[in-house]
């Protein structure tokens, strides 16, 4: 099991769901994480997103150090989604309007049979 690339953003979103797979980027995203082969409290793990999430990534991964990833283009759908402009999302993922449409084209055009 590798802990990069697009074989783990798809681990981790089965392990942890979308949604929260998102929180963890918005947390932790482009940074090396320990995950613990024990759940404490105090780590930065449950202090961020709680100890189920904690637990889920204890259970498949530990004791590891995963890559978090970034998730931009499931960011860039999920802002989309909650009614933030284009400008608003290219600011807030510190990429281009350009990169936001093209993100939000391809997602469409998956979407379309």
């Amino acid at each position: 099991m590798g802990t990069t690339g697009g074989e783990f953003v798809d681990e981790l979103i089965e392990v942890l769901g979308a949604d929260r797979a998102i929180d963890l980027a918005e947390a932790f995203g482009g940074t090396r994480l320990y995950v613990a082969s024990s759940v404490k409290a105090n780590c930065k793990i449950v202090k961020a997103m709680g100890e189920d999430v904690a637990v889920a990534l204890m259970e498949r991964f530990a004791p590891t150090v995963i890559s978090v990833p970034i998730l931009r283009q499931q960011r860039v759908i999920r802002y989309s989604e909650q009614g933030l402009s284009i400008a608003q999302i290219a600011t807030r993922l510190l990429i281009t309007e350009r990169g936001v449409q093209r993100v939000l084209r391809q997602h469409r055009e998956r979407k379309t049979p």
